[in-house]
């Protein structure tokens, strides 16, 4: 079953709740009945993990088969399990939905106006062809319609594509976007240092459980997105089984940039690499935010330039000034 359709706030909320009844000594199924009695849109799939995990079924699977976990939260949740700190793991999770449901909120709220401004521009484009009487009123309405179209379609597209690539992360196609993205100038090293950054902080996560190295590591690039630097992490693990150190095994990825290395040896040296990957990790993620920020800050006002660009065009070219 494909994860419920819940917001990350939603998710975020009841890992906290989660993470609340374990501290508390409330059994599996006891808990996933209670969440399922609260509403929202994921208390069918927590009933139905309640029944699951009352028959005997593993948490971890329950919860992944009825849609409440995703593929990494499952993941983290079977790991916390066997290890003992699921409260932990809860936590964390409900920390990585609530920062990203906040990352989420901001970008919708930075794209409303210029959203707005596009579709202003849909109407305004032709109409000095209209002013000037090049065009009909239909012939208007029609260009309008047709741009309004085209507006509409490819919104459909790319929100079909971020929907393929969050339900086929390991597709062909998902694989070429992967190629691409990292290519791109300053776009790339930023996307690379996001998924880094995740990387680590699911491996200090694992590592915090108990979960030996070599198994957190490969636990943790399952959970990378961008299948280039997946595919770059995966020999880590094989690294660490024939014997190196974790800071020796990062270094043949040549994904994991020098400050960050230095920074992971440290605590490796000081026997505090899970809490030093954990503060690298939000370092490296707050930088990438930051990046992100100052592209949504400077992406709009070269969009309204765009703008104003064709609609001077048109009106220089309809010769709508001259009449």
């Amino acid at each position: 079953m494909a994860p419920t359709a819940v917001s990350s706030a939603e998710r975020s909320r009841y890992f906290h709740e989660l993470a609340a009844m374990a501290d508390a000594g409330v059994d599996h199924a006891r808990a996933f009945k209670t969440l399922g009695q609260s509403g929202g849109r994921a208390a069918r799939g927590f009933r139905q993990a309640a029944n699951a995990v009352a028959h005997g079924r593993d948490l971890a699977e329950a919860g992944s088969a009825a849609g409440v976990f995703t593929s990494i939260d499952a993941r983290l949740v079977a790991s916390a399990s066997r290890s003992g700190s699921l409260v932990a793991a809860y936590h964390r999770l409900a920390e990585w939905h609530g920062a990203f449901a906040v990352r989420a909120a901001r970008l919708k709220a930075q794209c409303v106006l210029p959203a707005f401004v596009l579709s202003l521009a849909l109407f305004l484009v032709p109409l000095p062809g209209l002013a000037s009487g090049q065009i009909s009123l239909g012939d208007y309405v029609g260009n309008v319609l047709t741009l309004l179209i085209i507006a509409v379609v490819s919104v459909v597209l790319l929100l079909a594509t971020l929907r393929h690539l969050e339900r086929a992360p390991r597709s062909a196609f998902a694989a070429a976007i992967s190629r691409v993205t990292l290519m791109l100038p300053l776009l790339g090293p930023n996307n690379r240092r996001r998924n880094v950054a995740r990387f680590l902080d699911a491996c200090s996560v694992y590592l915090g459980a108990g979960v030996p190295a070599a198994e957190a590591v490969r636990e943790a690039v399952l959970g990378v997105r961008n299948q280039q630097i997946a595919k770059a992490l995966r020999p880590v693990s094989k690294e660490l089984v024939a014997g190196r150190s974790v800071v020796e095994a990062f270094e043949m990825s040549e994904v994991i940039g020098p400050d960050v290395l230095g920074a992971l040896k440290a605590g490796e040296s000081a026997g505090r690499l899970d809490d030093v990957m954990r503060r690298t990790s939000f370092t490296e993620l707050h930088e990438a935010f930051a990046f992100d920020d100052q592209v949504a800050a400077w992406a709009p006002k070269l969009l309204y330039l765009i703008v104003l660009g064709w609609i001077a065009r048109n009106v220089l070219g309809s010769g709508a000034l001259a009449s």
